[in-house]
């Protein structure tokens, strides 16, 4: 392997370890929404807009509500 490109895998490495052990912050964050995550923000909303409570909407009124309905 080329040194130059090695070297700089190498860093990247040391980095990643650094920042997992929290020795440094990383540069960016990514947040990853789940489907579910998604589905139950969209539930509150809509249960909030209809003034419902937990028994909330029914499967028929979430996709009413997707098509416009």
């Amino acid at each position: 392997m080329n040194k130059e490109p090695f070297s700089e895998l190498l860093q990247s490495v040391e980095e990643a370890a650094a920042i997992e052990c929290g020795a440094v912050k990383p540069s960016r964050q990514f947040e990853v929404r789940t489907t579910n995550d998604v589905v139950l923000a969209r539930l509150a909303r809509l249960r909030a807009r209809l003034g419902t409570g937990k028994a909330g909407p029914t499967v028929e009124q979430l996709l009413d509500e997707d098509r416009g309905d």
